[in-house]
Parts: C-alpha cells; structure tokens; sequence
C-alpha cells in the first residue's frame, strides 16, 4: 500500500499532502492491472533515485535508546537508597512488594499508601530499564550479525562483514563519535548496495 502511495504522489506532479488533503485520487476502478503497476514501478524508481533516509533515521534511533537506557540506569540506581528507606530496607519482602504491588495490596502488606505508590512507580522504573535494554540487545545483535529483524528470523546471513564494518556501513566511519553527538558528518552506506559475504 504504501508503494502505492508513493507512486500517487508523482502523479501529475502533484504533493502526496495536497492529493490526500483534497481527496484528488484516481477512483479504485480506474487503479487496475497496468495502471496499478506503473504507479509501483514509477515508486520504486524514486525510491532508488533518492538517498535512502533509514539509515540516518536508524543512528538517531539508536542513539535516542542508548541514551534513554542511560538515564534509566541512572534515575534507578539513584532512587535505590529512598527505597529502601521507604520500604523498611532492602529485603526480599521489599523487593516481593515492588515486584508484585497488588498483590502485596491484597495480603495487606503496605503500612501507607505512600509506600504502595513508591513500590508501583518503582516497578514501572525497572521494567521500563529492563524492557529498553531489551531492546538495544536486539538491535546490537543484529547490528553484529549484519541482519535486519527479517534477515534474523529467516536465517539470512549473507551480508555480515564482522561487527566494526557493519556498524561502519551504518552509523559512518566516524561511528563511535556519533553516540557522543548523533549530528557528527559521518556517511553511512548506501543502504541499497550491500556486500554478500560468501
């Protein structure tokens, strides 16, 4: 669909924002068989003409997540000691109430309502840490691999270089200086050519 898309907002020179704004559309009965086919192939030819955008959008992405990681890891370790003073200590009923609150609620295990609310939100904190680190585990080992979440599920392997020329064809020769500030100039690849490894 979105291929479709694509090729309509080259129709008649016209922006896909004004087409979609002023419901401008050739009617589905007239979008058939060839028609349908030229709006995906003049598509598919722009796409190619242009400089592919996902790989800049990817550096930011990775970098954005590393760096709310951070600040996860941060805020948590820093909250550690209040709770433990809000929840009597660092034990493993402590520890049971933050990671089960309603159930400690019903067995009544909470003295206020201040230690329930300290328990809930650091709840939230830690499996919010634990979820994001999920996730930048799951980009690095495809990063690694040289494969695409797809390419991960199919078995696909063909295009891993090593890990440092897979990062380089990503995030650019200058890939280490772009976790520091994701704005440094640093070319990844083209993203359309891409080296087999046999």
């Amino acid at each position: 669909m979105m291929v479709f898309l694509l090729g309509l907002a080259e129709w008649e020179g016209q922006s896909l924002h004004r087409k979609l704004c002023t419901g401008v559309f050739p009617s589905s009965s007239l979008v058939r068989g060839s028609l349908r086919k030229s709006f995906a192939v003049n598509a598919y030819e722009n796409i190619i003409r242009t400089k592919p955008q996902f790989l800049f959008c990817f550096r930011y992405y990775l970098v954005i997540i590393s760096y709310v990681f951070a600040v996860a890891v941060y805020t948590n370790s820093y909250n550690f000691e209040y709770v433990g003073v809000v929840m009597g200590g660092h034990t493993v009923g402590s520890w049971l109430c933050i990671c089960a609150p309603h159930v400690a609620v019903a067995l009544g295990l909470f003295e206020s309502f201040h230690q329930f609310f300290v328990a809930v939100i650091t709840f939230v904190a830690y499996f919010f840490m634990l979820m994001v680190g999920a996730l930048i585990r799951e980009q690095l080992v495809c990063i690694y691999r040289g494969q695409t979440q797809y390419e991960k599920k199919k078995g696909v392997t063909k295009y891993n270089q090593g890990w440092r020329k897979n990062l380089r064809e990503l995030l650019g020769d200058r890939w280490v200086l772009v976790f520091f500030w994701p704005w440094t100039k640093s070319a990844p690849g083209s993203g359309i050519e891409h080296v087999k490894v046999e």
